[in-house]
């Protein structure tokens, strides 16, 4: 069955808004411990299986209400390619075009990669706002956000350290609870919970001592592929860029506002820039998205300047 227009847009978003209720709970669910059985306490091991319980148990109460016709089409996009998804959805070349860009941006893969149906689905995972699949610009660009956590985190007393590099995550060897980092200098910071923010290459093949961790844990994270083919360009210009099609709003207007896409006019096409790409040869006509947040943050940019930022996948 192929569905065409916006009526078949609207379904097809409702039924990722469907399966990303279902991808919350996994997400926003406490990571499986990584610690051996071994190293627990009767009462905490006893804890441990308690929850796990209950995870695997709200988790079965939320597959049954999909249902079994839904579950099989969510496994279906999680192994699937994008091509085959968006196939059976839509007819138009140039609106599959548009959506599968999600499926490669950030991902070194092609629309008829396996599994890069999965990535249609993450791109709608996110909220702003509390609405989900809603993109948004930050007032005075990126750096504002972390401005805004450190405003947030030295209000609530936190003390921030920059220029200290960490050379090891304190793990005891005997309970397997972390204990703190230690920094290259030598210091030392005591603390019963650690996050990082660094790559789980880092974290756990760097940083963590092997002996704390299973095997077959760190094969995994040893294994994962960090290879990609996506690049970002960030440009200062002296006028809006404007379209053949459309040049009369030469102060910004709708066109402006939203994610411009230059080279992805066919899902055939985006996929042959992958494969050059994966040839190790630079894309003849690599798939391009453009924002221009100036047009509504004027902040960022002097008067009649803008700025364009440009995300450019399988270059």
């Amino acid at each position: 069955m192929v569905l065409v227009g916006s009526v078949c847009e609207c379904r097809y978003e409702e039924k990722l808004e469907n399966f990303c209720k279902l991808m919350d709970f996994v997400i926003d669910s406490a990571p499986p411990e990584l610690r051996q059985e071994a190293h627990f306490s009767m009462v905490d091991r006893m804890k441990h299986r308690v929850e796990k319980s209950a995870f695997w148990g709200h988790l079965l109460r939320h597959v049954m209400q999909q249902g079994q016709k839904n579950m099989v089409e969510f496994f279906d996009l999680l192994l699937s390619p994008a091509s085959k998804i968006l196939n059976t959805w839509f007819e138009s070349e140039v609106l599959k075009a548009t959506l599968a860009t999600d499926a490669v941006i950030g991902a070194m893969a092609g629309v008829h990669t396996p599994g890069s149906g999965y990535v249609l689905l993450h791109h709608v995972m996110g909220e702003t706002g509390g609405q989900r699949g809603v993109w948004a610009y930050v007032q005075g660009g990126m750096g504002s956000v972390s401005s805004a956590i450190s405003k947030a985190a030295l209000e609530a007393g936190v003390q921030i350290v920059t220029n200290a590099e960490v050379s090891q995550v304190m793990v005891n060897e005997t309970s397997g609870m972390v204990e703190g980092v230690a920094l290259v200098d030598g210091t030392e910071v005591h603390s019963p919970v650690v996050l990082s923010n660094a790559t789980p290459y880092k974290t756990f093949v760097d940083l963590v001592p092997s002996s704390v961790l299973p095997e077959d844990f760190l094969c995994a994270i040893k294994a994962a592929d960090y290879s990609s083919a996506t690049t970002k360009i960030n440009v200062a210009v002296d006028r809006l860029p404007q379209f053949q099609c459309c040049n009369t709003n030469l102060e910004g207007g709708p066109e402006h506002m939203g994610t411009i896409h230059i080279g992805s006019e066919s899902m055939e096409e985006i996929d042959v820039a992958y494969r050059e790409a994966a040839d190790g040869i630079s894309s003849k006509r690599p798939v391009i998205e453009m924002t221009i947040p100036s047009v509504l943050d004027k902040t960022i940019s002097p008067p009649g300047m803008h700025v364009s930022c440009s995300v450019i996948a399988v270059a």
